[in-house]
């Protein structure tokens, strides 16, 4: 028989979320009398399974990026804990089945070998049957075959944002109970963008982006304790963003669209993620045009924050980077010595300051901060 301890040692190859010691307990019974089914490896580190219940089977996702990143999902309707003691039994099946850390990568015949001796007459029928019988498939085989991007970002949004008003109680809060389910279908979405990447790069960027968005202003209105569960799904989103940069130029105008949104955001700023969107902007390579808008923004949110000390500061060195990525130290450092007539600190603008010196790479620009210290604090 299995023991706690051991259990604990074993969950914890694959998550750094624990549940309590009593719903570990439950999911070592339910795992030492073989409830758990038709464990899957559909990809590597990515399992579906069935788990039997007290009075049902349930159907379990675990994908394990890493024990800070494994995204649990199971259908049971148990959410007064991190996950469910059907997961518990599912993760030990994973761990005692030798799928952490196999040598041995060999797993079930994949679908890309597969696929390819099916005719297109049963894979149509196939996929007609399944899409019939399935809601959220028929959507998503709707949009992933679509022939144009027949959604735009609002929708995508508006979308999303409809699922999280239908989480929010008569006080427009997510209880830390309901929260589980709300995460669930948050990673849903999440997912379905992942999904879509590969093909319709740019609806997935959409979609990606409303995750985000209300990831972070639904952690303004949860329990305390629960803000963590979307945390990851906004890293999630970012990372997805830095890889079109990379991948898809042609994206450049929608990226710049979808992070200065972002970075304009309320709850971003709140949760101090507007810099990460910031710092995706001063990457692309902006026209004209964007770099108007996106002084002009920076200006408006600096008039925003002539109360918040610190959000000042880190505008005020965004504004000068972007004068700095066009070789306009001058203009960024003459920018700061206006500004700094609203300072309410002296040591905030010492501090800028030093931030400053660090920024300017030329001896030229060094010396110019300098002198503007000299200006500013003889």
């Amino acid at each position: 028989m299995l023991s706690l301890k051991k259990a604990k040692e074993a969950l914890s190859q694959v998550t750094k979320s624990l549940p309590s010691d009593t719903i570990i307990k439950r999911g070592i019974e339910l795992f030492n009398f073989g409830e758990v089914h038709d464990l899957l490896e559909t990809k590597q580190n990515h399992y579906y399974m069935k788990v039997s219940g007290t009075s049902a089977v349930y159907e379990l996702e675990i994908q394990i990026s890493s024990p800070k990143k494994t995204k649990v999902i199971c259908n049971c309707p148990y959410d007064m804990d991190v996950y469910c003691k059907h997961a518990v039994a599912a993760i030990l099946q994973i761990v005692f089945s030798g799928f952490i850390n196999r040598k041995d990568k060999t797993k079930q015949p994949e679908l890309s070998k597969i696929l390819p001796s099916v005719s297109q007459k049963d894979l149509v029928k196939f996929l007609l049957e399944k899409a019939g019988s399935d809601p959220r498939f028929y959507k998503e085989l709707t949009i992933f075959f679509s022939q144009s991007d027949s959604k735009s970002r609002a929708s995508y949004l508006e979308e999303v944002t409809k699922m999280y008003h239908s989480f929010l109680d008569e006080f427009d809060f997510i209880d830390y109970q309901t929260s589980f389910e709300f995460q669930k279908e948050m990673n849903r979405f999440l997912d379905q963008a992942k999904r879509l990447y590969p093909i319709k790069p740019k609806e997935a960027l959409y979609l990606a982006s409303a995750c985000a968005e209300i990831a972070l202003e639904a952690s303004m209105n949860m329990d305390d304790t629960n803000h963590y569960t979307m945390d990851d799904l906004v890293k999630d989103v970012l990372e997805m963003i830095r890889k079109s940069v990379r991948k898809h130029p042609t994206l450049c105008d929608e990226i710049f669209e979808i992070c200065l949104h972002l970075y304009q955001n309320k709850a971003t700023q709140d949760f101090g993620r507007s810099d990460d969107y910031y710092d995706i902007i001063i990457c692309l390579d902006l026209n004209s045009k964007q770099l108007k808008r996106l002084q002009k923004v920076l200006e408006q949110e600096l008039n925003y924050a002539k109360d918040n000390p610190y959000r000042m500061e880190r505008i005020i060195i965004e504004i000068y980077k972007l004068f700095k990525k066009f070789g306009q130290s001058k203009k960024g450092i003459d920018y700061f010595k206006k500004e700094a007539i609203y300072a309410n600190s002296r040591n905030q603008y010492k501090r800028l300051i030093q931030i400053m010196k660090q920024i300017a790479s030329s001896s030229k620009g060094k010396n110019s901060v300098s002198s503007l210290v000299k200006r500013l604090f003889p």
